[in-house]
């Protein structure tokens, strides 16, 4: 009677106990998986932010030199007009 009743209680126990150690290995499983993503996506999102900056730096070079040959168009520009008077 006291063997039933423990296999009654380990059978109760065992089954629920088991299911759970499976969900929380696959649980950890994934969470490892999102874990490498994450850094992976890290890695991206840090490459993409160097290289916008390098571009915005570039454009703002590019911008500085567009300025400066619109003024010196701009004084070219004043020289012929007062030529012309």
């Amino acid at each position: 009677m006291e063997e039933e009743l423990l296999f009654k209680l380990l059978g109760s126990i065992g089954v629920p106990a088991a299911i759970c150690f499976y969900t929380l290995h696959g649980v950890k499983r994934t969470l490892e998986k999102q874990t490498e993503t994450l850094k992976d996506l890290a890695v991206a999102i840090n490459k993409l932010a160097s290289e916008v900056d390098k571009n915005k730096s570039e454009q703002v070079h590019e911008l500085e030199k567009v300025k400066d040959e619109v003024k010196e168009l701009k004084f070219k520009m004043e020289a012929l007009q007062h030529e012309g008077h």
